[in-house]
């Protein structure tokens, strides 16, 4: 049985295979015409005698690798009967895998810029933004629907520039925004799925995209000084074979410069420090994030780097603030964080590499030179052995009473978690090891919080013991068996000491308001609500007693021993300090198409 459309709409096919037109049709619109494209064939000429001809109002895309909600046309057909004013309706997207997963979502920046306002958009001025700044502000074809009246009156880009066929497409997908009033349905009703690399077709859409944008942006806005961002070379290493990399990279001189914001960022970079004064490297350690810096290495958040006035050194690195950074959005950790302003990402391991693959379509997840997996810095300690003796001397010094230790690490102190779990244990033969985060006096709520749990709990229990919040973590949790925490990188940490980690998940996390759950999206802890704590972790400690052992360290961690090592090399080849270097071969591949401006 049939369905109708408030108003009969075209669907324009293009390049799409005979599955997505059947899915199509089995939409079941009376008031539905299906027109397929060829663009290599066919191309504009095609599109643009389809919509002369045509009596539907409304004229929408379909695209190969795309899928829309099944009642996307009824709810973007009724916004532009119910807003008159509105030339083009957009909404929202997302990308997802073969399986139909999520991988990553549009840009948050725009669309919180979106739900700010409340009337329709300038499409001219929205194109303009998009091409000036390098950034897809309206997702593709098949995110939009039009009025067909309206499109065939207007003023065409087509009119001031010509193009060729590998521009067409895009500037097909301009043409929908140019010279019309825009507005935005704030909903996901499109699902990108990413394609396998095609590295040769990658660069062409580039270089397509190029040129088209530079023919618009003078001629028709007028608009001579715009940003300009780059293919990565690791897209043009893979098409010419004596691509050279370093060719790009100004002379610096052997000057390093580590941006830390807290104790906790400096413990992160600390042993790379060290190994770069080996090297004859002049160190410098820094919370200015807007310094000059010939050699820049970053792990703060982006956001701080970005308020601060971007980044300023001439090379730069920049390395995960923690193992579990961005857990709420994984596996795109990029879209809130962007690389691509950066010369090299460095990544801890095969699970991280795994997260970036997903996400390597898209062009803010790629730094200048490429992003490598050589290891987490934090993870050399564990073998140094001023590190060692230090954990000897807090032994002694705290003189544990009993055999096993449970350590309590929060990310964050608050609701009286340290509270809950000194009562769960604090009748037990086990150690509770208290060890809190630095945090300084931009966190004074926090500083409270902690200092009252303190002084509730110091010395009224003969198995509880604190360790000061400044004392590096990698000196604690080798005197644990359990580590016990809520979201905090910590659990991530202790499997370099093949330490579990009990997560409870019911913990509130207070960077939010209201408080929200904790986050664990990875499976190397065990997992419990509040009540479950103490049965969880006795469960546990007779587990390790029996010979249980941890099993993901090697999947999460690589180069344990040697991360710095290999960092170090890596900025020498890329400064021209050596010729060769081994950590080139720890260099991630794309697994995606390239997504730009135009897709």
């Amino acid at each position: 049985m049939y369905r109708k459309l408030l108003q009969g709409v075209t669907i324009i096919c293009l390049d799409c295979d005979e599955e997505k037109v059947q899915q199509l049709e089995e939409l079941g619109y009376a008031n539905l015409k299906i027109e397929k494209v060829n663009m290599e064939t066919e191309g504009l000429r095609k599109v643009f005698q389809i919509i002369l001809d045509d009596t539907n109002p409304y004229i929408t895309f379909a695209e190969k690798n795309r899928k829309s909600s099944d009642d996307k046309l009824e709810k973007m057909v009724k916004y532009l009967e119910e807003v008159p004013l509105a030339d083009t309706v957009l909404c929202y997207w997302e990308y997802i895998d073969g399986d139909g997963k999520h991988i990553a979502w549009m840009k948050k920046l725009w669309k919180e810029w979106i739900e700010s306002k409340t009337s329709h958009l300038n499409g001219s001025a929205i194109l303009q933004l998009s091409l000036a700044n390098e950034e897809n502000y309206f997702g593709n074809l098949e995110c939009c629907m039009f009025r067909r009246e309206r499109y065939i009156n207007k003023k065409f880009l087509l009119d001031t520039i010509s193009c060729n066929k590998q521009e067409e497409k895009l500037l097909l997908m301009f043409e929908a925004l140019y010279g019309m009033r825009a507005a935005i349905i704030q909903e996901i009703m499109v699902y990108n799925k990413e394609e396998e690399l095609n590295v040769v077709r990658a660069v062409k859409e580039y270089e397509a995209y190029q040129s088209l944008r530079d023919k618009i942006l003078p001629s028709v806005y007028n608009q001579m000084n715009y940003k300009n961002v780059e293919l990565p070379s690791v897209f043009l290493q893979m098409t010419e074979a004596d691509y050279d990399r370093r060719k790009s990279v100004k002379p610096v001189k052997k000057e390093i410069t580590f941006f830390v914001m807290g104790r906790s960022e400096y413990h992160n970079v600390e042993p790379l420090a060290i190994e770069a004064e080996k090297r004859g490297y002049k160190v410098k350690f820094t919370h200015e994030l807007n310094s000059q810096a010939e050699i820049g290495i970053y792990c703060s958040h982006i956001g701080c780097i970005y308020n601060a006035g971007g980044v300023a050194a001439k090379f730069s690195l920049i390395l995960l603030h923690d193992m579990t950074q961005g857990e709420l959005d994984w596996p795109d950790l990029w879209n809130d964080e962007p690389w691509n302003e950066f010369d090299i990402g460095i990544l801890p391991g095969a699970d991280w590499a795994k997260r970036w693959r997903k996400c390597s379509g898209l062009y803010y997840t790629h730094p200048r030179l490429g992003v490598y997996a050589l290891g987490y810095p934090k993870g050399d300690l564990i073998y140094k052995a001023e590190v060692l003796q230090r954990t000897q001397q807090l032994k002694e010094m705290l003189n544990l009473k009993y055999p096993n230790t449970i350590l309590y690490a929060p990310s964050w102190e608050n609701d009286g978690k340290e509270d809950e779990f000194v009562k769960a244990f604090c009748d037990l033969p086990v150690n509770l090891i208290i060890k809190h985060g630095n945090f300084d006096e931009h966190y004074p709520d926090i500083l409270k919080n902690i200092r009252e749990m303190r002084e509730l709990h110091e010395g009224k229990y003969d198995n509880v013991y604190y360790v000061e919040p400044k004392e590096n973590i990698m000196t604690v949790i080798p005197l644990c068996d359990i580590l016990v925490s809520e979201e905090s990188s910590v659990m991530t940490e202790a499997l370099l000491y093949n330490k579990p980690s009990i997560a409870v998940t019911d913990w509130l996390i207070p960077d939010e308001k209201p408080h929200r759950k904790a986050a664990v999206p990875f499976d190397w802890v065990y997992k419990c609500e509040r009540h479950q704590l103490r049965e969880t972790a006795t469960t546990l400690l007779e587990r390790i007693k029996s010979g249980e052992q941890v099993s993901k360290t090697a999947e999460v961690f690589c180069n344990i021993g040697n991360t710095c090592s290999n960092i170090m090399d890596l900025i020498e080849y890329y400064t021209g300090e050596r010729e060769n270097c081994d950590a080139l071969g720890c260099e991630l591949s794309p697994a995606h198409q390239y997504h730009g401006i135009w897709d």
